[in-house]
């Protein structure tokens, strides 16, 4: 009966938000059915707070065989996102004034909930693939909500790239399962080395997981979705479907099992270069969605260089899993909540104190992804600096340079989010004073401060999922405040500097890096000059075959010319002969008879 039971409620944490949709495309005005919408995440959020862990079960009539279940790092995944999805769900009963739009938004947002849950609690490729693309493509919808010009060119740009990285997946997962026997995820990680051509199996999921994950070269339509898609879809975006890149990675790859020191090299020089790029191309940004997006691309890349960094060094990868693990909830959580504040700060507040007390909430999550003392941020690369100095890698000295300036990096970056927001608050203070009315609705605010709350009691949530990282006060030392101490000061003197020169002396408009960056760049310089080489030469190729095409046109001429003279002599010979060729016939018929009767 507990297998039962167990199938039941893993099935349900996908199936409710399903049966919801469902509902809601019938009967779109139904207001129980829109506030329900939120509540669907509760399931899963109690699934991972008391079903049993490694508790993997085979569903043998689900698809063509399914595995689900949870293991240690799924619980941890649909632990962070059903809180996620269910304050970004919350929060969007608010935001939305039009119920008709409410509707239609809850419509993608279940789909896209019962699609990441499903990829959390998918324990095979076949089931993973399946709820991977049911979240990637209805996160579509949610990114045009507003269909106005830009959010249907952002869309188009991610539907093609979504596209592209599910055919990228589905070419690797056939490829393993024509080698496996299985597709199951623990078989595959036993047998990767094994596989035929792993290193073209490697390469396509690396580039179709990174798509998701945002790394560098990738990542073009991540600040491209974010400012134009409502602000609940990007804190869900950024917040919970992100993470399902690097959890693709973390259940295919061979992490622990075995070494493979070129594909691990490769991932830690990418998750360092998007760590930096993601920082310096977020700077120059005035939107604050914008650069939070350049924030989510900086922190993707720290954790895609810990997947290499495992892939270096096997021996250490059960240690910095766990590191990888604090960190993705951590940056969840705080991430979701940044975004969600993009919201609550664009409308008025009731009083000079609730905004003074919003201000200092906001200060919370940011701090937390620097890495303050006591957060989990800081536990995270606590542990990975302690796995570095015990790792013979190569790599251990440039990682432990790295995250150091990974920090300060993240604090610039989030700085400049800080001083928009700011800004952007002055401005809307200054409106209220005229408009008392529109102030931010409870809805908003509460599911904000519920994630703050979540930032800050994430230490604890990592020990009560039973990740045991240590005691958090021994990591504490008098090194690590003053090195805190030390980015912050640093961090503040850079961005008063930053602020006094760029007020003397604007940033020319042709230094400024658009959103989208090298996309954009491929539009303006690169793909004119390649659609005008390529007109140059059909061009060319046209003169030079023009003598050609007249000499086909004559032999062509000249051939049905003769092919009409010919048909025209033989139709005359043949009716010439058809009198003769009936009598012949009529003679041979009389002798055939003639002959028979003898």
């Amino acid at each position: 009966m507990n297998f039962d039971l167990n199938t039941f409620y893993l099935l349900a944490a996908v199936g409710l938000p399903l049966v919801l949709v469902t509902a809601l495309m019938i009967k779109p005005r139904a207001k129980t059915l829109i506030y329900l919408a939120p509540w669907m995440a509760l399931p899963s959020l109690l699934l991972a707070l008391l079903m049993p862990v490694d508790s993997v079960i085979e569903v043998p009539w689900l698809l063509l065989g399914s595995f689900i279940g949870l293991t240690e790092t799924a619980r941890v995944f649909l632990f962070f996102t059903s809180i996620v999805w269910l304050s970004g769900g919350i929060y969007a009963l608010g935001y939305f004034e039009n119920k008709v739009k409410n509707a239609t938004f809850f419509i993608w947002f279940l789909l896209a909930m019962a699609g990441n849950f499903g990829v959390i609690i998918a324990q095979d490729m076949l089931f993973f693939y399946t709820f991977f693309a049911l979240m990637s493509l209805s996160s579509y919808g949610l990114i045009v909500h507003s269909r106005t010009p830009e959010a249907l060119k952002s869309g188009k740009i991610y539907i093609i790239l979504v596209i592209v990285g599910e055919m990228l997946l589905f070419a690797a997962f056939v490829m393993i399962m024509r080698s496996v026997a299985s597709i199951e995820f623990t078989l595959v990680r036993e047998m990767f080395t094994h596989l035929e051509e792993n290193n073209l199996i490697i390469a396509l999921l690396l580039l179709g997981f990174g798509l998701k994950a945002g790394i560098i070269g990738l990542h073009v339509w991540l600040p491209l979705a974010h400012p134009v898609a409502p602000t609940p879809a990007s804190a869900i975006l950024s917040g919970a479907m992100i993470a399902t890149g690097l959890l693709g990675l973390m259940q295919v790859l061979p992490l622990g099992e075995v070494e493979l020191p070129f594909w691990g090299a490769f991932m830690m020089v990418i998750g360092m270069t998007s760590t930096f790029y993601g920082v310096f191309v977020g700077l120059f940004q005035n939107n604050t969605k914008t650069v939070l997006a350049y924030s989510s691309i900086s922190s993707m890349g720290i954790m895609i260089m810990a997947i290499g960094l495992g892939l270096v060094s096997p021996a250490r990868w059960s240690l910095v899993s766990l590191a990888m693990l604090v960190y993705i909830l951590q940056h969840g959580f705080a991430k979701a909540a940044l975004f969600l504040s993009v919201g609550v700060f664009a409308k008025p507040m009731t009083s000079n104190i609730t905004r003074f007390v919003f201000i200092l909430a906001l200060l919370i999550p940011v701090l937390s992804l620097v890495g303050a003392p006591l957060s989990s941020a800081f536990v995270a690369k606590k542990i990975l600096e302690g796995q570095l100095y015990l790792s013979s890698s190569a790599w251990s000295e440039w990682v432990q340079v790295f995250i150091p300036w990974s920090s300060l990096a993240t604090a610039l970056l989030l700085a400049r989010f800080l001083y928009l927001i700011w800004s952007k608050t002055i401005k809307v203070h200054k409106d209220s004073k005229k408009e008392q009315d529109n102030l931010v609705p409870k809805t908003m605010w509460m599911s904000w401060l519920f994630l703050v709350v979540m930032v800050v009691l994430s230490p604890m949530i990592v020990l009560f999922l039973g990740i045991n990282t240590g005691s958090i006060l021994e990591l504490i030392s008098v090194k690590a405040l003053i090195r805190f101490s030390t980015t912050i000061t640093a961090v503040i003197l850079l961005s008063y500097i930053a602020w006094y020169i760029t007020k003397r002396h604007p940033i020319p408009e042709s230094l400024k890096i658009p959103a989208g960056d090298l996309l954009i760049a491929v539009e303006k310089y690169i793909l004119p000059g390649i659609i005008k080489s390529l007109t140059h030469s059909i061009q060319t190729v046209q003169k030079s075959s023009r003598w050609l095409v007249s000499y086909v046109n004559t032999a062509i001429d000249s051939g049905l010319g003769f092919v009409t003279r010919y048909m025209g002599e033989l139709d005359k010979k043949l009716k010439e002969w058809t009198v003769a060729i009936v009598l012949l016939l009529t003679i041979m018929f009389i002798f055939i008879l003639f002959a028979w009767r003898l």
